[in-house]
């Protein structure tokens, strides 16, 4: 049977992520963000890349616990990060 593979937004779930960080803050959860004074308008203000250099930052400015709105695949760069 054909399938279809729906193809990534050009910006991932970076506009979900950042509802979640906004929701969770809202709330009086403690999000770290990689921006202190988060631009509500712009997603990129209050996620981090998904990158080596992005879930390095977040860990050195304190996370611990992370959320993964991405799909991991074996590759990925948290499955190979220290």
């Amino acid at each position: 049977m054909p399938y279809t593979i729906k193809p990534m937004k050009l910006r991932g779930y970076s506009d979900s992520s950042a509802d979640i960080s906004y929701a969770l803050i809202s709330r009086g959860v403690e999000v770290i963000t990689p921006k202190e004074n988060s631009f509500v308008e712009n997603d990129f203000d209050w996620i981090f890349p998904d990158t080596e250099a992005g879930i390095k930052q977040a860990f050195d400015k304190g996370a611990r616990l992370f959320w993964l709105n991405t799909v991991l695949f074996t590759h990925h760069a948290f499955q190979n990060s220290t």
